[in-house]
């Protein structure tokens, strides 16, 4: 029946279908063709017509053979319409044929130019040829593929019917039918149809089959049914007194098996509920389809609606033994790679303790893992609701982590704790998803996860005090930036153990083990020495290194200098910021500059031949890959650019690749796009790359079944002169590493070419979070360490982490010096080393100090504690300790380096007094917010400094209890760099009170409401509501993080600063541009500048009084939200000459607006456009020109429109014409 259906909308239908009308071969002849003849194939009803527009063009009468198949009528197109129906008339339609076809010509690649042509045709023609004849140009428009253009001409065509003496049913019926196939058939057509066939007179059951037909036949041809459609089915049945939920029923079934069906939008299905379930609930077919058909849907936010709707059915009663199947199936679905799997919706964990009992133990767990090694999450909820229904579930497989965990109204913690083998996936979510301290702190209040969360600092404290420096750092850095009062409470210790943490045990674990400075290279050194500008790059030609400022290059290799040159700088190149690249090929510096549009490139043999164009290497220059070095010289000593090689004169530039090089033959590798991510061999005679394929250092064949090579991260070179010896290893004629990664397991095995191999641990700690991970990292070397026989594994792109290779514990880690936005000085923990070489370039290091080495290997714990003493009394006190505590180290650059590594321990000792300070000190007032809340409210309203780590709430206690004398200046500071805030928060200072009408907003959320209420009580009652405050910044300097400002108070005032990055607002840029340590201070009465001040302002005297914000406070919390009401935008947005959207977005308090001085591309949700009765066009155009309004000002508008009452709040038409009035009066620009 199907088959014969699509066969019919074909025309190729065998001939006497049932349904089909004949289809018949046509012969044609005409004068200038000769003997060849022209055939065609022509329905019965169309062919009379085209019969005659052929001969008026001169072809003779057809001879017509038998029908050779059947399809649906086709009605005659134009203009063989105007040929039967007006032949009085026909010559004009016939005039216009050969336009037409030109027009026709046009519609696929100029569907503009042919709609204008089409358009001055149609105005040639009778009114009443121009049903058929838009009809025409649609079908001109489907057969070249425009669609949309194609429903437009439809649009026109029925438009036009009032011009026909009268319509025709059936052809009317056969055109509908054939858009609505072609899917060239709007929704606002379709209604019309339909709202005809209820006008038309006739019997009803007719129009209802009619709809019907057109229905499932677009259906079936492959396109979504309209969201309408079966409410419209539903009118007609019941016009024409049928069973409704039977003809549901029999037209579900008859599309159920269409893809097209799934595609239908969701209100298809939820405005017919009821009928559907009716339809669904008296047929098995329909239940068993309809609930298989859902696990291969993509899952959304129908999921509730389809799991509720198909229980309501009994459909999930005739799963049976396919229970267990199904719903592995299901909740599949609720998984994912991202932070935030999909949602399992209420109404199928309400399911599961059903389905539990249908899942015997002969059923298999359910398999909800993926398979491989990649890292994923399932909705928490799943697991626990499986755990706590009885459903098996098997082990967990080391990738799984959960989403959603937090969400106690879903997630069955208790289930999912109580379970031994989900604690390690629960722990590490936990660590994952710590994206605030807010989130942190509310997961104590949830009495299941206490133990974990215990067990989570414990293990933190015990890194922090034994293992490798590196990790115990990163392990003190966690609870640096999470411990808060609450854990001190559920942790009675913690405070000692805090105490305790003195590093002696992990630095003294990692002296032994090696640090980079004991090696060197000396050219290195020396070169880095000489070049005296801000920033310096380094540029591979290996085993030549160029490495150069933006005023001189020099070249070195393993045996020491090379060349050096002066670079010839553009003329007025310092003006702006530009990017300056020095390469050694064939003994010279090609030197390349680009500067404000303008590139240029010169040879240092002959300076004065430079050549400038265009600037045109941003397309690579700006999102070039970080490489390892390995881009080398090839024969004659010349560089590759690419795959070609780079000679004396040539002005080619490009980005680096990664080589390979076994001696003979050069590979060159990329990977930025499919085509580039396998390495090629170079043919050096031509210059152009071979075909895929590896050194055999890389042999396919040494992989397992599941593993590959890890490109990036191996290397290969033969051995040169000065790597004879390379702490990275080597065969005594090549230096190579490679790495394979086995993607079902994620085990990763490395392989050094002088036989060293293992296998990468897992880690306990990386930048920039210090979570422990279950994936390994990848390494890219192995190092040697001088005076002992033991390596570091090496892994990290621009951080460069050495690790224990059988732990896979970190000792330190430093990073490299070639990113333009990085400031290039050494590393705290490569203090010694000036300049960071590139990765391939670690080859030419040498040992600087053995004896100094050998005695690094046995220090002991006492010799430790002793330096780090001397490191808290000063730089020289720790100088001169070293040189008595550790004679045998006599190399200046190790010194230093050993330096840098107690004074980088040292601080973390200084953060660990500061952290105590805070936690043993209790603020006396808090302000009871949530953290996110209060962002949530004031987002939007003040400036946004991105750099904060969530502490607006804490900063705001701290600096009313300063303020009214409860705290100490010491105890306010102790917060410095722990508790930074998001916002400046000190813009509400004399605006506070514009707050009210985004809080009484309907459009505002519940959660942010509240926040605004509880900040308005502490406000009131605060000193920082004194109108004489002052708001000032200044610079703490570049050690600012590390030695705070110091707050002032004296009998005539106070004075504190604040950790909140002021130089996102355009105060601090008008004062300091390009600037970026610019903090806030608040002040009250007469202080003497602070150190670093920068400016100072008055807090403007604004509408807040104590009086007011309680009103305020209280109203707010005893009243409904205001009410939108549109009448009152359209008095704003005419007194205040605003846009309509931009006036709904003022008196709706500014919802979904980015911040003016930082962009965060948000966007209005759906619900808040829906309810201010926007569109999504209107509401985008609005917010992008509200964006521009400074962010200061909104609130400072906002503050001088709020009444004396703040009741009249509720008063919308009131309050449109004091936004109106403020508005108004705001300054110009």
């Amino acid at each position: 029946m199907a088959d014969n259906r699509i066969a019919l909308d074909a025309g190729l239908a065998p001939a006497g279908t049932s349904g089909g009308e004949p289809v018949t071969a046509r012969r044609y002849t005409h004068p200038l063709l000769g003997t060849r003849p022209v055939v065609r194939l022509s329905g019965q009803a169309a062919a009379p017509g085209e019969d005659q527009v052929l001969a008026a063009t001169g072809f003779s009468a057809p001879d017509v053979g038998p029908p050779v198949s059947a399809g649906h009528r086709q009605e005659p197109g134009y203009p063989a319409w105007a040929v039967l129906h007006d032949p009085a008339h026909a010559d004009a339609a016939l005039a216009a044929a050969p336009e037409m076809a030109h027009a026709e010509r046009l519609a696929g690649p100029k569907p503009g130019p042919a709609l204008d042509l089409y358009g001055e045709i149609a105005t040639t023609l009778p009114d009443s040829h121009l049903p058929a004849y838009w009809e025409q140009v649609g079908r001109a428009f489907i057969a070249a593929g425009r669609h949309r253009q194609a429903a437009m001409m439809f649009g026109r065509a029925r438009q036009a019917d009032p011009f026909l003496p009268s319509v025709d049913p059936a052809r009317q019926r056969a055109v509908f039918l054939e858009f609505a196939l072609a899917g060239a058939l709007s929704v606002k057509d379709i209604k019309n149809y339909v709202a005809g066939l209820g006008r038309r007179g006739g019997d009803p059951v007719d129009a209802y089959r009619e709809l019907r037909e057109l229905a499932v036949r677009r259906t079936l041809g492959g396109l979504p049914p309209w969201p309408d459609m079966l409410k419209q089915l539903a009118k007609l049945a019941k016009a024409a007194a049928l069973d409704v939920a039977a003809e549901h029923r029999s037209v579900l079934e008859a599309l159920v098996e269409a893809p097209a069906l799934w595609g239908a939008a969701d209100g298809f299905w939820t405005s017919q509920r009821k009928t559907c379930l009716a339809a669904v609930a008296t047929s098995d077919a329909l239940k068993r389809r309809l609930v298989w058909q859902l696990i291969d849907l993509p899952h959304s936010d129908m999921d509730a609606w389809w799991v509720a709707f198909l229980d309501e059915a009994g459909a999930f009663d005739l799963l049976g033994a396919d229970t267990a199947r199904w719903l592995t199936a299901m909740l599949r679905r609720y998984r994912g790679p991202d932070a935030r799997p999909p949602r399992a919706p209420k109404e199928l964990l309400d399911l599961l303790p059903r389905l539990a009992a249908r899942i015997g133990p002969a059923d298999r767990p359910l398999r909800l893992g993926k398979g491989t090694a990649e890292e994923y999450r399932i909705d928490a909820a799943v697991i626990g609701g499986c755990l706590a229904a009885g459903i098996p579930v098997p082990d967990p497989d080391p990738k799984l982590l959960l989403g959603h965990w937090w969400e106690r109204d879903r997630v069955d913690l208790e289930a999912l704790t109580a379970d031994d083998r989900f604690a390690d996936p629960l722990v590490r979510s936990l660590l994952v998803d710590k994206l605030s301290d807010e989130r942190w702190q509310r997961a104590w209040t949830i009495e299941a996860l206490r133990p974990l969360l215990r067990g989570i600092v414990a293990d933190r404290l015990n890194c922090a005090t034994s293992g490798p420096l590196q990790s115990a750092l990163d392990a003190f850095d966690w609870l640096y930036g999470t411990l808060s009062r609450r854990a001190v409470a559920e942790l009675p210790d913690l405070l000692d153990r805090l105490a305790g943490i003195d590093l002696v045990a992990p630095l003294t674990t990692t002296l032994r083990a090696g640090i980079l400075d004991e090696l060197g290279w000396d050219a290195l050194d020396t070169a880095a020495s000489e070049l005296t500008g801000e920033d310096n790059w380094c540029r591979a030609s290996w085993p030549v290194l160029t490495v150069h400022d933006r005023r001189k290059a020099i070249a070195i290799g393993p045996g020491g200098r090379i060349a050096e040159h002066r670079l010839v700088v553009p003329k007025g190149a310092s003006q702006f910021h530009y990017d300056v690249r020095a390469i050694f090929s064939e003994g010279e510096f090609q030197v390349f500059h680009a500067v404000n549009q303008e590139q240029s490139v010169y040879w240092s043999g002959t300076p004065g031949e430079i050549h400038t164009e265009e600037e045109a290497s941003w397309k690579w220059r700006h999102g070039e890959k970080t490489r390892s070095g390995y881009t080398f010289l090839g024969p004659r000593a010349r560089r590759f650019i690419g795959h070609r090689l780079l000679t004396v004169g040539d002005r080619r530039v490009g980005p680096e690749g990664h080589m390979f090089h076994d001696g003979r033959t050069y590979w060159w590798y990329t990977g930025v796009d499919q085509a580039s991510r396998v390495p090629r061999p170079i043919d050096l005679v031509t210059e152009q790359l071979g075909e895929p394929g590896l050194p055999a250092f890389l042999d396919p064949a040494l992989l397992g079944e599941d593993e590959s090579w890890l490109i990036e991260h191996a290397s290969l070179a033969p051995v040169t002169a000065g790597a004879a010896t390379s702490p990275l290893g080597t065969d005594g004629s090549h230096l190579g590493f490679r790495v394979a990664y086995d993607r079902v397991t994620g085990r990763i095995r490395y392989h050094r070419i002088d036989g060293v191999h293992g296998t990468a641990q897992p880690t306990t700690g990386s930048l920039p979070h210090g979570r422990w991970s279950a994936k390994p990292p990848v390494p890219w070397g192995l190092l040697d360490v001088p005076g002992s026989d033991r390596r570091l594994l090496l892994d990290g792109g621009y951080d460069v982490t050495a690790r224990d290779p059988e732990t896979g514990a970190a000792h330190w880690r430093v990073y490299m010096m070639d990113q333009d936005w990085i400031a290039n000085h050494p590393s705290p923990m490569a203090a010694g080393t000036r300049r960071m070489p590139p990765k391939a370039f670690w080859h030419f290091l040498t040992p600087r100090d053995l004896p100094g080495s050998r005695a690094l290997r046995e220090i002991s714990e006492d010799t430790v504690r002793a330096l780090l003493a001397a490191t808290a009394t000063s730089a020289s006190a720790l100088r001169k300790a070293l040189g008595s505590l550790l004679p045998e180290v006599s190399h200046p650059l190790l010194l230093d380096g050993l330096m840098g590594f107690f004074q980088e321990t040292n601080r973390r000792i200084r953060h660990r007094d500061r952290l105590l300070t805070v936690l043993d000190r209790q603020t006396p007032r808090l302000l009871e917010v949530p953290e996110p809340d209060l962002d949530g409210a004031l987002d939007g309203l003040i400036s946004l400094c991105p750099e904060g780590t969530g502490g607006t709430v804490r900063q705001i206690e701290l600096a009313s209890a300063f303020f009214a004398g409860a705290i100490d200046g010491d105890t306010a500071m102790a917060h410095w760099a722990v508790h930074g805030s998001r916002y400046d928060w000190t813009e509400l200072a004399g605006r506070i009170g514009g707050l009210g009408i985004r809080a009484a907003s309907a459009v505002t959320p519940a959660e942010h409401r509240a926040a605004v209420i509880a900040l308005l009580r502490f406000w009131a009652s605060s000193p920082l509501n004194d109108p004489a405050l002052h708001r000032g910044l200044l610079d703490p300097g570049k050690d600012g993080d590390e030695d705070p400002p110091v707050a002032q108070s004296t009998a005539e005032g106070k004075l504190l600063p604040l950790d909140i990055a002021a130089h996102f607002g355009g105060w601090a840029r008008s004062q300091a541009a390009g600037n970026y340590r610019i903090k806030a201070f608040l002040q009250r009465g007469d202080m003497p500048r602070p150190e670093g001040f920068l400016d100072i302002r008055p807090v403007a005297r604004g509408w807040a009084t104590v009086k007011r914000l309680r009103l305020l406070a209280d109203e707010l919390e005893r009243r409904e939200p205001v009410p939108f009401d549109p009448d009152a935008v359209a008095h704003l947005a005419k007194s205040a000459d605003l846009d309509h959207a931009e006036a709904a977005l003022w008196l709706a308090g500014l919802p979904g607006i980015d911040a003016s001085n930082v962009r965060t591309d948000k966007s209005l949700s759906s619900e808040t456009r829906a309810a201010l009765g926007l569109k999504v066009t209107e509401a985008a155009d609005a917010c992008e020109r509200l964006v521009r309004v400074p962010t200061e000002a909104r609130l400072e508008l906002y503050d001088a429109a709020m009444p004396n009452d703040p009741g009249q709040l509720w008063n919308q038409r009131m309050m449109a014409e004091r936004l109106a009035e403020a508005y108004r009066r705001r300054p110009s620009g």
